[in-house]
């Protein structure tokens, strides 16, 4: 007990030097790292320009944002155009044919030190929201811009492109984002029924989930009604239905592979979340349940649909939790109208 006090007593007493301490050696390993990957971008092509564009996180954010490569790789044709995303969402860019090399990172903090050393060098395009919080190290981005985009407003700016490309200083692209998918997917057999729905329940926000009861009555609904099976899709599943027309394959794909899962489906129903956004950049038929979300009450996350898509879209007046399971059957009966 001895022991332990006089320790307790210690730290008491310089327990400012031991975080000063801790976060020197945290910030000498930051640099360490973002040294490392400027070397390997420094050498890779060393004669050519490169432009640099960074948005590590989070997946819907990164497939929403494909149409800037496409720009910028038009507007600077002589140079190469690098890319810097989290080390697990590397995926998502592997098979775009507008980058020329993806620099991962393990977190935001590594990409600050790493812009800090980028920018001198290259033209750096930062779409991160101005004081963005790491989660791991606790360092604050400060990539401020003259437009004031800010976490509070991005969506008042109207979709998510919109934001990113005022992040970038470019005109706002109206274009439809596209996910590539590998060249082997056509290849790949996920021994599913030759007509199924999608459908994605969870997002990284539980402000814009619907309960899992009325999930379980539109399954039912499209199985009874519509002779239609239905695929759940995600991390992890929400649904704990015994029916052979349900099938559950979340845990089980890479993102790639739900992809393709996405792209061979009649149509897809999700809250607002990455694989949404899958349905979108791969030009599937969609219904997406919007509410009232923090301080936005009407927005639209996605870029480049249709009139009709647009029809199919549902922005309700409350939250996400409160929309009537009605409400979504209009949605299905006006979708399959649109695609008989």
């Amino acid at each position: 007990m001895r022991i332990q006090k006089i320790i307790a007593a210690w730290l008491s007493k310089h327990n400012t030097h031991v975080y000063k301490l801790a976060k020197s050696i945290y910030l000498s390993h930051l640099y360490i790292l973002a040294f490392e990957k400027f070397l390997d971008l420094y050498f890779f092509q060393k004669t050519k320009k490169k432009v640099v564009v960074s948005l590590i996180e989070h997946i819907g954010d990164i497939v929403a944002s494909e149409p800037i490569d496409r720009y910028l790789k038009h507007q600077y044709k002589d140079h190469l155009l690098i890319r810097v995303v989290s080390i697990q969402y590397a995926e998502l860019l592997r098979f775009n044919p507008n980058i020329d090399k993806i620099i991962t990172v393990s977190c935001l903090s590594e990409w600050i030190y790493l812009k800090k050393i980028l920018s001198v060098f290259y033209l750096v395009f930062d779409l991160h929201f101005d004081r963005r919080l790491c989660t791991k190290y606790w360092i604050m981005l400060s990539n401020p811009t003259k437009h004031g985009v800010t976490f509070t407003n991005y969506f008042h700016m109207g979709t998510l492109l919109d934001a990113f490309c005022l992040m970038a200083n470019i005109p706002k692209l109206k274009d439809r984002p596209v996910y590539y998918l590998p060249p082997y997917a056509s290849e790949q057999d996920f021994r599913l029924p030759e007509w199924y729905v999608v459908i994605h329940t969870s997002s990284n926000a539980v402000e814009r989930n619907w309960t899992t009861p009325q999930w379980e009555q539109i399954i039912h609904y499209l199985i009874e009604q519509k002779e239609l099976s239905v695929v759940e899709v995600g991390m992890a599943s929400s649904i704990n239905m015994k029916r052979p027309e349900f099938i559950s394959l979340c845990g089980s794909l890479s993102l790639s592979e739900i992809a393709q899962v996405i792209k061979k489906s009649r149509f897809m129903i999700g809250v607002d979340s990455a694989f949404a956004h899958f349905a979108n950049a791969l030009s599937i038929p969609k219904i997406v349940l919007l509410g009232i979300w923090e301080n936005f009450a009407f927005y639209t996350p996605y870029s480049g649909m249709t009139q009709q898509e647009e029809n199919c879209i549902i922005h309700y007046h409350g939250k996400v939790r409160d929309i009537p399971v009605d409400i979504v059957i209009e949605k299905i009966n006006l979708l399959l109208s649109y695609n008989k």
